[in-house]
């Protein structure tokens, strides 16, 4: 079992990293340095929710006003449990900041559960695609993620919990007939408006009920005090973005700056690369593909966006190790900064050196607006650690998790020879 590791205002790391601006690795625009790094903070699941992927994490404040951290993530056992199940949704959380945790996941300790499933079938278990995010509330957080019903299908459920994590006492099913298609959906994320106290939830399904292949929803959820979910109509965003029907994206609230206000809402994602690759072990599966990403801005809840390209990789790497499991991603985080208004966001890419030679990935990390206010973003770039990765570095992308402003980016950096 691996900890993570929470850098407040710096990284989640899997093992040594640094942030570092290099100018021979990539183009730099209106250039600042990213200060007031903390100390390593070690996060470790107990062995009743063993860490595996989809990472996530939030603060809030509890009602007497001390702060919470709550990590939400894939639990994988060893072996598949005597119920037939291996991957659950799986949560830790600290009150001390972070000086001991407590985990737990839904096989130990089930969540509620919704009653029917958007196709008729009862609800089974929380299955994974964590995601966490803080309401405003004290102490109420939610967590969004992808349930499996009887039948297998799948659905979107929103959780809350009103003590950062401590329990869990409201329930809502998100998709429906029509959002959830046939039952097969992914990658959904959670960002607040906490000036209207409501969740914006994003995800893909695999198919719509009219058989017009993959979609995009935004679905904005009330929530009040205690928790209580009321689902408000979907939003359909498939064809307003740069990409069609993107498997993975991030999302980020801007607070509109009155109550009933429009907030604004960004989704980043990428073009390609955001699928499973396996079999890394053999050469002939060392492929390159190329990769955009693509970050788009809504300020009328959904109905339309506009786009701004974040970055182009002609030459990015399917594979970072020669194993099995030696895949990549390309899946880009994001969170927005209210100080100072601007979102931050992260993803993996190829990179050469000055004398055009590849030296690995790296995780860059990126604002929105840049700088100068102006449509361009601001860019670092973060280097390996070299006490712990030879001449060719690499640095997978695992999740990049931005709790307003305290960035903590999730990687792992493998020699690869």
């Amino acid at each position: 079992m691996k900890s993570l590791w929470m850098i407040p205002a710096a990284a989640f790391c899997w093992a040594g990293c640094s942030l570092a601006t290099d100018p021979d690795e990539l183009e730099q625009h209106a250039q600042a340095p990213l200060t007031n790094l903390g100390a390593n903070i070690p996060v470790t699941p107990s062995p009743n929710s063993p860490q595996g992927n989809e990472t996530s994490a939030t603060w809030a404040l509890f009602a007497n006003n001390t702060p919470g951290l709550l990590i939400s993530y894939n639990s994988q056992a060893a072996a598949p449990w005597p119920d037939g199940t291996r991957t659950h949704c799986a949560w830790t959380r600290s009150a001390n900041s972070g000086v001991s945790w407590i985990s737990t996941d839904d096989h130990a300790t089930p969540l509620p559960g919704y009653g029917a499933g958007s196709n008729g079938s009862l609800y089974r278990y929380c299955l994974g695609d964590t995601y966490v995010a803080a309401s405003g509330y004290p102490g109420v957080v939610a967590m969004v993620a992808a349930a499996r019903n009887q039948d297998s299908g799948l659905d979107i459920a929103l959780w809350t919990t009103p003590d950062i994590g401590a329990s869990w006492k409201n329930v809502a099913r998100v998709s429906d007939k029509a959002t959830a298609g046939a039952n097969n959906i992914d990658g959904p994320k959670i960002a607040f408006d906490t000036v209207n106290h409501t969740a914006w939830v994003w995800w893909w399904s695999a198919d719509h009920i009219d058989g017009t292949g993959p979609h995009n929803w935004l679905r904005p959820v009330k929530v009040d005090p205690t928790g209580t979910m009321t689902p408000l109509p979907a939003v359909e965003v498939t064809s307003k973005l740069k990409v069609f029907a993107p498997e993975q994206a991030a999302i980020a609230v801007k607070n509109p700056t009155t109550v009933g206000g429009q907030p604004t809402i960004y989704l980043a994602y990428a073009s390609a690369g955001t699928d499973s690759y396996g079999a890394c072990q053999m050469p002939a599966n060392w492929a390159s593909i190329s990769v955009d990403w693509w970050l788009s801005v809504s300020t009328d809840g959904g109905t339309s966006f506009t786009s701004y390209p974040i970055d182009t990789d002609p030459h990015w790497p399917r594979c970072i190790d020669a194993s099995k499991f030696g895949g990549n991603r390309s899946s880009v985080s994001m969170a927005y900064d209210p100080d100072s208004q601007r979102v931050v966001l992260a993803y993996d890419r190829h990179m050469d050196d000055a004398g055009g030679r590849y030296v690995g990935t790296r995780v860059i990390t990126k604002q929105w607006p840049d700088a100068g206010g102006g449509t361009d973003f601001d860019t670092w770039i973060p280097s390996c650690n070299p006490a712990v990765c030879p001449d060719k570095k690499s640095s997978c992308l695992v999740n990049v998790i931005f709790t307003r402003f305290r960035g903590h980016p999730e990687w792992r950096e493998n020699a690869q020879g």
